[in-house]
């Protein structure tokens, strides 16, 4: 399974995986690097994968869920995929709800599709945990038709607090497949980023101090434009004391 699972993390890093420029978050916030997992979801290789790697990770949680749901789009190719895959290699994971944004406006008017009885344990899925803000409202939507949640499981863990944010208001565990942390190159473009800045800023600074340098040095070899702005002055000055002693 770990052969499987560094697959997978190869496929994000090289697919899924943007640096090197500003991009905007769901949540509002800008960030230099972005995970489009998307480009694993919809590939053949990387959702299969990905289904074999879950199923692994769910039987980690304490209690065993039967189902495995979440907020469209993100969780979509995902919830599909396991549930397939259980049913293929006879896991209990074998059905899948969908979390809509909004109630469908006609037939059944639902707000999960294929909405499983009440007490009916499920383990809720997204590609991406930032804030934790979409995951959360899977949870809700879930909770409020009687689903019990055994645990929250992501591809991708920014890091950036959702986390631990899901895991103290649902009271279960949070895992994912990958953190950023185990993504060197976001490491290494900040870190070059970083020294750009530095080096850039010291430029800017030097070449600040050019033109300051500059005047002082002709001013003292009286050249440059300083001086010749003096010696403007003083000729002018002359000018004035001569015409005042031609009117005496």
């Amino acid at each position: 399974m770990q052969a499987k699972r560094d697959r997978l993390w190869q496929i994000v890093n090289e697919k899924s995986l943007i640096t090197g420029k500003d991009v905007m978050l769901s949540a509002g916030a800008s960030s230099t690097f972005y995970f489009d997992c998307k480009k694993t979801t919809l590939n053949g290789e990387g959702l299969a994968l990905l289904a074999d790697v879950m199923l692994e990770e769910i039987d980690q949680f304490p209690d065993s869920p039967t189902a495995i749901g979440g907020l469209t789009i993100g969780a979509d190719f995902v919830v599909a995929a396991v549930a397939m895959r259980g049913y293929q290699t006879a896991h209990p994971t074998i059905n899948g709800s969908i979390v809509r944004k909004e109630p469908k406006k006609y037939g059944t008017r639902s707000h999960i599709e294929n909405e499983m009885p009440p007490g009916t344990k499920v383990v809720v899925v997204d590609d991406v945990i930032t804030t934790g803000s979409s995951t959360a409202a899977a949870c809700d939507q879930l909770l409020k038709h009687g689903y019990e949640i055994v645990g929250i499981l992501a591809l991708v863990d920014r890091e950036a607090g959702g986390a631990e944010a899901l895991e103290r208001k649902y009271q279960c565990p949070v895992r994912s497949l990958f953190k950023k942390s185990d993504f060197p190159r976001i490491v290494e473009e900040a870190s070059s980023a970083e020294s750009f800045a530095v080096v850039r800023s010291r430029a800017s600074a030097e070449a600040a101090s050019v033109p300051t340098a500059f005047g002082l040095a002709h001013l003292q070899t009286g050249t440059g434009p300083l001086a010749d702005d003096q010696d403007e002055e003083a000729d002018d000055a002359g000018q004035r004391g001569f015409g005042g002693q031609s009117g005496l």
